[in-house]
């Protein structure tokens, strides 16, 4: 026989009609959620696809500085400015343009291929091609402003193309 406790202590006495038994409430088991495989997130955007998509912006802002920063001393320094051969200018220009590109593509791709209102994964599939964008511009960015031969040979390092090799 079951007693409420509540009854007795009310009344001080004992109950006559036994309260009766609940039934137990069985509550079902879920499935765990399992964690997602690398590269297979659907329902989710990758930090690293953003932070390459930054750097390559990044990267590219350094490149239109180091630009306007050369424009300026060559017009400040005109008479004394030791003009770079044509053949230079030209091998520069196709590598100078194809930083800003892959960072734009970069950025475009960031923009269609990930929902930021998602929850964040660190990767995902189109990781490696954010990847491959961010290295591209970077090694255009050091060719194009790399240590010249003539540069090694005059020794001049107050030349502001040689701060990629001194950073490295």
């Amino acid at each position: 026989m079951q007693y409420s406790i509540v009854a007795l202590l009310k009344n001080n006495e004992t109950p006559d009609e036994p309260e009766p038994e609940e039934e137990p409430i069985f509550i079902p088991e879920e499935q765990v959620p399992l964690a997602p495989a690398i590269g297979g997130l659907q329902g989710s955007w990758a930090l690293w696809n953003l932070i390459l998509s930054i750097a390559g912006a990044i990267v590219a802002i350094m490149l239109g500085v180091r630009v306007l920063l050369k424009k300026k001393r060559e017009r400040d320094d005109s008479t004394e400015a030791e003009e770079e051969d044509e053949k230079t200018k030209r091998s520069r220009l196709p590598l100078m343009i194809a930083v800003p590109v892959t960072a734009v593509a970069a950025i475009i791709i960031f923009l269609l291929t990930q929902n930021v209102r998602l929850p964040m994964g660190m990767v995902d599939n189109w990781t490696i091609a954010h990847a491959a964008l961010f290295v591209g511009g970077l090694a255009s960015y050091i060719f194009a402003y790399g240590k010249n031969k003539k540069d090694e040979e005059d020794g001049s390092d107050n030349n502001d193309d040689n701060l990629v090799s001194k950073a490295v």
